[in-house]
């Protein structure tokens, strides 16, 4: 065992990267004050409340001791070329498909995906987020390439 929970660590170190990358965006927005907001106003505060939750995580991972960590590289490397094969396909084939097939590969992550519950999950997240987007945010996401954006 480790004196350190060195995944809190690193997870903590990460979050407070990212809400210094909010602060660090938003200075150049005017913040104005509590009463009459800014643009910069709202990300400045997620920012610092993100690096506050990050420095609470980091603080735990530095007074608690941790397991040995085994890093997994299998899962992590099938959602990256299961977010790469969605990239590609999107502007070829159009949102369904590709969502589709991504789904289906990041199914694969885990080290015994059963077909039906995969195919049924790919085919529910890909309709119910592309539902969201096209047709209750309405953005212009085509189903399938080569069709109007609004079917």
């Amino acid at each position: 065992m480790t004196r350190i929970d060195l995944r809190d660590v690193a997870a903590g170190l990460f979050i407070c990267l990212v809400g210094a990358a909010f602060v660090f965006g938003a200075r150049s927005l005017g913040f104005g004050s509590a009463r009459n907001m800014g643009p910069g106003f709202f990300p400045t505060m997620v920012g610092l409340v993100t690096i506050g939750l990050g420095l609470v995580i980091l603080v735990f991972g530095l007074t608690r001791a941790a397991a040995r960590i085994e890093i997994e590289i299998r899962p992590a490397a099938v959602i990256l070329v299961a977010v790469l094969l969605f990239a590609v396909l999107i502007a070829n084939v159009g949102f369904l498909p590709a969502a589709f097939a991504a789904v289906l590969v990041a199914s694969h992550a885990d080290e015994r995906p059963r077909l039906l519950p995969t195919l049924v999950l790919a085919a529910a997240t890909a309709v119910a987020v592309w539902l969201l987007f096209a047709k209750i945010l309405g953005l212009p996401l085509p189903a399938f390439r080569g069709t109007s954006p609004w079917i």
